[in-house]
């Protein structure tokens, strides 16, 4: 009865330790507050045996408040004294071993020392914390209510081994006022050291304070009442407050809310918003958030005015610069403050509804960054029948964070920056009527660029005005967006060429770059009363604002069903010479017309019967020009077309004319020239041709004349013929300078059993410039049907000639097949001439089909020429097919020249007929081929070659045998392996590997080695190795020379922007036989310009070893190329050059230079 008492008065001690009340007798409590893991029997089983450790721990006056440094604690495993006298679980104290808390049955004077010893879990973890214990509750009823709570003693232990309590004091409130609540926690912690010591352990020398002590703070105010609401929340957590040992079971907390707070020890956070409530459903509403963490903060504020037809919004966010926490936020923006930190951003925005569909509205942004400034404002008018929007725009060069921005036009303000854009935008849509406008400014500090655009459209009426203007100083044409290039190329194309729908090329992308100092006006009107009817204007001007010239033009065009006429004028300045700068459509058309000034018209006529064109075109430059007239008349059975051609003969321009023919221009120089030609069809078996062309110099008095004359008649189904009829005359005064005349008639007729074709010509050349000649022609060739198997084809041709070679040919072939296996066939042909030597031949040929996929051929052929050495020549071969993969051959030739002279040659093939799939090989091929070689009964030569390619794992493989035998020399032969890695991927790879072995025995290894690695988009890593390269030669064994030589070499390639390169090589280059060997590398950074200037700056060292005299330079340059034209490139350059080794002492080690080289390719 007294034990059981006393067990029970050392419980009640315990509690009154943990809530600072006085001594009570008592059994001790353990402090996790589960009674039942005090000296269970399953605590006594199977324990673990655990890390020894020593505690050394002072009294403190009463029965509880003693925790071990570790826990937890293995059951039944410590051993506890007190002032030296060892004390018994249960009786004396007891024990909580998950938590590693203590009570004594009787207090423990402050003068006492308890002595424990115990094993200890490593991997396990201290019990987690308790609920915090209410001292007491205050309730006030419909005001709320509030509770003082406790936080009894937790421990915690570093990782060095100190031990520290944690305990925490505070309010939880929940009250209420009227339409008012404020709920939340307050708490202050205490972070004590805990005066266990290891007795074993000397203790150490501690500056950190014995007690910390922390707050945590968190409040949140509601309000509403009538129009106004509020919410208030702060925040303030220290940053020694243990948020989830003080509160993490404490009822009514989520988890993660716990995890948060633990996050944002050492922050302060405030964040208020407010809204009021107006007259007719208008309010305001005010929001603020401030974010502390002891360096620095983040600032966000905003305010909203809402109203049915008035809307205002304005924010201004700051996210401190050495603001750190950005990590430990929960907010959504947290990211985006985290990368804007140290840059202000403001916004206003707002829309007035004037009416209903019609709104007026702005937005306005600023972005600061130190000294550097984003400002864009934007207005907006949306009307039913009228949209307005206006946009102005200021990048400071100063600005350079650009990168850290979550704008979607933040890469269109890296390329503007310093320079301002203002951009104007009107559509008008009422009745009838679609009229849209824009003009775009960009001003930069040094010009400006103007941009506008004027569109109107009726139902009859369509009227376009293009407007750009580039100051000569503005030099930013390369910072507008890659869409605004392309829309003007296509505004340039689409005014020149409207019917080219093709993509636009890059290089009509880029051409808008080099339109500085340009000025260009587009104008189109079409005026379309009907359907039927359409009037159009075209003009455009293109100017050099230095004032060097202009290129301008204007077009009349009107179509009708029946009639269109064309009328145009172009005239190019001679004082312009930007011509070059220009679109390609523009560079077409106007070609090198530069100060010329050119006109034409063209009409049509055209009815169901009958087609009227007429057209004139003049060209003039200083005084002298040329001229052209056309006319042509369409009929079914009739077509008449007439040309005048008139150029002066002090123009000297024709080639530099955008026309067709300005090549005859060129030749008709001084010439007045006109031609005819009719072409009749008046019955469907006759058509007749006619050309007449005249052309006089009066000054030179030169007159050429030419007359063709054709007619084809088909009198019979089966029989056809022609005349063609020719003259040439030039003659200078009344001598004839060159005549050239032509006849011909031809006869081709079908007879049932074959077709004969004739035809019968004469030549005449004479003339003080000519070579007399006179020549007649009779030629016929019979060609006769295939009649059972049986063909034959005679032709003859007897030319006699005066100023030339007479000749009589004659030709017979014969085939007969005999049977679909079996073909023969029979040529002869001989040649008789007077002046040159007389010729014959014959040839026989057979082809066998011994069944099917296996063929026999055989050829022979002889060659006789008069007072010379005949030939001939034997053929055969062997052709099958096996399982329509495999396919074999074999060929024999023999040339015998005047039966003396013989020479054989015999080849067997065996080869793939057809790709095919082997194992893992794909699309695999082979081909062995035998051959040999004798002259004259003597065994030549020798050769075997095998060659075998395909396709496995996307790798393509490759490898080759060749073997080439002489009598007498020896074998000489060629292994070779190659692997060649798929197109795709980041490492790229075609490596071979090839063995030679020459007659004498002599061994070479050849090694061509290629391997590209794309580490990234912007950097690459190329090698390449090479031995023994070879030169192709076909007079040589093996096909070529292997050069004693070889190199190795490394590039490097860095983009670092889209128009800076940064290149790095080093190369190894060896010669065997002159032991010459030298290493060549170098480091450059190169930029391009869009208008055609490029820089480079580098350095390079040179170093070679021959003969054992070393030499070694070291060059650093600087460079700028411009390019002048297509062809033409100008380099001035800077290089300074440093020789180590100079067998010459007076001879200067450091060399500088000046260059200046003007290019062209060759």
């Amino acid at each position: 009865m007294h034990k059981g008492w006393l067990l029970w008065a050392a419980l009640m001690a315990g509690l009154a330790s943990q809530l600072g009340a006085q001594e009570t007798v008592g059994t001790p409590l353990p402090l996790s507050g589960v009674a039942g893991s005090l000296n269970t029997a399953a605590a006594a089983t199977a324990t673990p045996i655990g890390q020894l450790a020593t505690d050394l721990l002072p009294g403190n006056g009463t029965r509880g408040g003693y925790l071990l440094r570790y826990a937890p604690v293995i059951p039944h495993s410590e051993s506890v004294y007190l002032d030296g006298k060892r004390l018994t679980r249960d009786v004396d104290y007891s024990i909580d071993y998950r938590s590693g808390s203590l009570a004594f049955a009787m207090p423990v004077r402050r003068f006492s020392s308890i002595q424990v010893y115990y094993r200890y879990d490593p991997q396990g973890q201290r019990a987690g914390s308790i609920n915090a214990l209410p001292i007491f509750a205050l309730s006030l009823g419909q005001g709320g209510h509030l509770t003082v709570l406790f936080a009894p003693d937790q421990a915690e232990t570093a990782p060095n081994g100190t031990a520290y309590r944690l305990s925490a004091y505070g309010l939880q409130n929940a009250l209420r006022f009227g339409s008012a609540t404020l709920e939340g926690y307050f708490f202050v912690g205490m972070r004590q050291k805990m005066a266990n010591n290891d007795p074993l352990t000397r203790p150490t020398s501690s500056t950190e304070p014995p007690s910390k002590q922390s707050q945590f703070v968190s409040q949140t105010l509601q309000m509403q009442t009538g129009g106004l609401r509020l919410k208030v929340t702060y925040q303030d957590i220290g940053k020694n407050f243990s948020v989830q040992k003080m509160l993490g079971a404490q009822p009514g907390l989520d988890a993660n809310q716990l995890r948060l707070w633990e996050k944002q020890k050492g922050l302060k956070r405030l964040d208020y918003s407010a809204g009021l409530s107006l007259f007719h459903n208008a309010g305001v509403e005010l929001s603020h958030l401030r974010i502390q963490d002891g360096k620095s903060d983040i600032e966000q504020r905003a305010l909203k005015f809402q109203s049915h037809w008035l809307n205002l919004q304005w924010s201004r966010r700051e996210p401190g610069r050495d603001f750190e926490r950005y990590k430990d936020l929960a907010d959504p923006d947290a990211p985006h403050w985290q990368r804007e930190r140290g840059i202000t951003r403001e916004t206003l925005s707002g829309s007035l509804q004037l009416a209903p569909n019609h709104t007026l509205s702005f937005s306005e942004l600023t972005l600061t960054e130190d000294t550097g400034r984003i400002e864009r404002i934007i207005y907006g008018l949306d009307l039913p029948w009228l949209k307005v929007n206006r946009m102005e725009q200021a990048v400071s060069a100063d600005f350079k964070r650009f990168g850290d921005l979550g704008d979607a036009e933040k890469g269109e303000w890296a390329r503007e920056a310093g320079l301002k854009r203002e951009a104007t935008t009107v559509q008008l849509t009422p009745d009838g009527l679609n009229l849209t406008a824009s003009e775009t400014t960009l001003r930069s500090a040094t010009g400006e660029m103007e941009w506008q655009r004027l569109q109107v459209q009726t139902n009859t009426v369509k009227v376009e005005h293009i407007h750009r203007a580039v100051d000569p100083q503005f030099g930013r044409l390369q910072s507008l967006a890659p869409q605004e290039l392309q829309q003007m190329a296509q505004e340039t194309r689409q005014f020149h060429d409207p019917t080219n729908t093709q993509p636009l090329k890059p290089e009509e992308v880029q051409q808008p770059l080099k339109e500085v100092g340009l000025e260009r006006t587009f104008q189109r009107a079409e005026i379309q009363p009907s359907q039927e009817l359409t009037l159009q204007v075209k003009r455009f001007e293109i100017a050099d604002r230095a004032g060097q010239g202009s290129v301008a033009g204007v077009l009349y065009q009107l179509k009708t069903p029946l009639l269109q006429v064309r009328i145009a004028e172009r005239n190019i300045s001679p004082l312009f010479s930007r011509l070059r700068d220009l679109a390609p459509v523009e560079q077409m058309l106007f070609r090198n017309e530069q100060g010329i000034r050119r006109s034409e018209w063209d009409a049509a006529l055209t009815t169901p019967r009958l087609g009227l064109a007429v057209a004139q075109m003049r060209a003039q430059a200083i005084g002298a020009g040329l001229q052209r007239w056309s006319a042509r008349l369409l009929h079914p059975q009739l077509e008449l077309a007439y040309n005048r051609r008139h150029v002066d003969a002090d123009f000297a321009r024709a080639q530099d004319l955008a026309d067709p023919e300005r090549d005859l221009f060129a030749q008709l120089r001084g010439f007045d020239q006109h031609d005819w030609s009719l072409r009749l069809k008046p019955s469907r078996t006759l058509q007749v041709e006619t050309f007449l062309f005249d052309a006089t110099n009066p000054t030179e008095q030169i007159g050429n004349r030419r007359q063709r004359t054709r007619f084809v008649w088909q009198p019979l189904r089966n029989l056809t013929l022609g005349r063609h009829q020719e003259e040439y005359r030039s003659q200078q005064l009344t001598d004839s300078l060159y005549h050239d005349e032509y006849e011909r008639s031809d006869l081709q007729y079908l007879l049932g059993f074959g077709t004969l074709n004739a035809y019968q010509e004469r030549r005449w050349i004479g003339g003080t410039l000519a070579n007399p000649l006179y020549q007649n022609t009779d030629y016929y060739r019979f060609q006769s049907r295939e009649l059972r198997g049986f063909s034959l084809a005679v032709e003859e041709r007897n030319t006699r000639a005066v100023g030339a070679v007479s000749e009589r040919f004659r030709l017979y072939q014969a085939g007969y097949t005999l049977n679909s296996r079996l073909k023969l066939t029979f040529a002869h042909a001989d040649a008789q001439r007077e002046g040159a030597p007389d010729e014959s031949g014959q040839q026989i040929g057979l082809e066998y089909q011994i069944r099917q996929g296996t063929t026999l051929t055989f050829a022979e052929s002889r060659t006789a020429k008069q007072n010379a050495n005949g030939t001939r020549t034997l053929s055969a071969g062997l052709t099958q097919s096996v399982w329509g993969v495999l396919s074999i051959g074999g060929t024999y030739q023999e040339w015998r020249i005047d039966r003396t002279q013989t020479k054989a040659q015999s080849h067997v093939v065996i080869q793939s007929a057809r790709p095919f799939n082997w194992l893992v090989f794909k699309n695999l091929q082979f081909d062995f081929r035998y051959g040999a070689l004798a002259d004259r009964g003597l065994w030549q030569q020798e050769d075997k070659h095998f060659t075998m390619q395909a396709t496995t794992f996307g790798h393509a493989l490759k490898g080759g045998y060749v073997g080439i035998y002489v009598p007498g020399q020896g074998r000489a032969i060629d292994r070779y392996y190659q692997i060649e890695s798929p197109a795709q991927g980041a490492l790229r790879y075609n490596l071979l590997y090839k063995v030679r072995t020459y007659q004498d025995g002599r061994l070479f290894l050849i090694r061509q080695y290629h391997l590209e690695y794309k580490l990234s988009q912007k950097l690459s890593i190329v090698h390449d190795f090479q031995t023994h390269p070879e030169q192709s030669n076909p007079n040589v064994v093996l096909g070529s020379i292997l050069q004693p030589t070889g190199f190795s070499n490394w590039t490097l390639e860095w983009t670092l922007k889209p128009q800076v390169v940064l290149k790095g090589d080093y190369r190894i280059e060896w010669n065997e036989p002159q032991g010459r060997r030298g290493r060549r590398g170098g480091l450059s950074l190169t930029g391009n310009q869009a208008d055609g200037v490029s820089y480079a700056i580098g350095y390079r060292v040179d170093s070679e070893m021959f003969g054992g005299r070393k030499t070694t330079a070291h060059t650093f340059y600087l460079s700028t190329e411009h390019k002048i034209d297509a062809d033409h490139y100008l380099m001035l350059g800077i290089q300074w050059t440093h020789y180590e080794h100079r067998a010459d002492p007076s001879i200067r080690r450091d060399q500088p230079r000046l260059l200046l080289e003007l290019k062209r390719p060759f």
